[in-house]
């Protein structure tokens, strides 16, 4: 499909308006939508009216699309992902919905939510190096699931940081032995730190301890890293990774 015109257009458009996206994420953590729904109506648009494959591969295609969109919608009914993310992905599937090109088993949609899975997971990876190695003794602290969660997802940062606005993007876990795992997307950083100081205030904590605490990373850069790297290299990938899993030869929709 990348002999045609449209296609070219479509998946520009899509990387265009995610770069964009994705600087405005890292630099407030909120996107504007109006890009998002310039981007779905062309994007949907050069879809209706370019070529279409038939048959197996398009309910195959229709399929996986939903598969890839279902949880992330459930994530941000449950306000544990924002708007925008959801908004990303579905720039993602109608910018490229179809098997075709390099996708000859996964959808580009369905791809790009793997790579996104496998850089997320390359990062608490490198958190979980990177805690194991200045805050061993911190970890030790930590009881029952705790010890196996936090390392990957969190890092124990000072009370007096937080309160004092030089975390702003960190959000506490686990504060006077209240622990909260599921990260509301829309509470604001004020809270926090009204929350920490009240603790402080309690005498559960002072300004001396550290609270372990999730940085909240945007999610809009990494789905479009993980797009660039679907297009590039297609579900060669995630289709060799799935037959050494499942133990059975590569294969591809004819």
């Amino acid at each position: 499909m990348l002999n045609d015109p449209l296609d070219y257009v479509s998946k520009i458009v899509a990387i265009l308006t995610l770069l964009y996206l994705s600087f405005e994420d890292v630099r407030s953590r909120e996107v504007p939508v109006q890009p998002f729904l310039v981007a779905i109506v062309i994007c949907s648009l050069t879809a209706f009216i370019g070529p279409k494959p038939g048959g197996f591969k398009l309910m195959l295609s229709l399929i996986e699309n939903a598969l890839a969109i279902t949880p992330l919608l459930i994530l941000v009914l449950a306000k544990l992902k924002g708007l925008g993310d959801l908004l990303a992905f579905i720039v993602v599937m109608v910018s490229s919905p179809f098997l075709g090109d390099r996708f000859c088993v996964f959808t580009p949609s369905f791809t790009t939510l793997s790579y996104y899975v496998f850089l997320f997971s390359v990062i608490a990876v490198a958190n979980l190096v990177y805690v194991l190695t200045r805050y061993f003794d911190e970890v030790n602290l930590l009881r029952g699931y705790e010890k196996i969660i936090f390392p990957f997802i969190a890092r124990p940062i000072p009370v007096k940081e937080l309160i004092e606005g030089r975390r702003k993007w960190w959000f506490p876990i686990k504060v006077c032995g209240k622990r909260n795992l599921m990260i509301n997307v829309n509470v604001e950083y004020e809270d926090i730190i009204r929350e920490v100081k009240s603790a402080v205030e309690r005498g559960c904590i002072s300004l001396a301890d550290r609270v372990w605490a999730v940085y909240g990373f945007p999610a809009i850069p990494l789905i479009t890293t993980a797009y660039i790297m679907a297009l590039v290299v297609g579900d060669k990938l995630l289709v060799e990774l799935t037959s050494k899993l499942l133990g059975v030869t590569p294969l591809c929709i004819g």
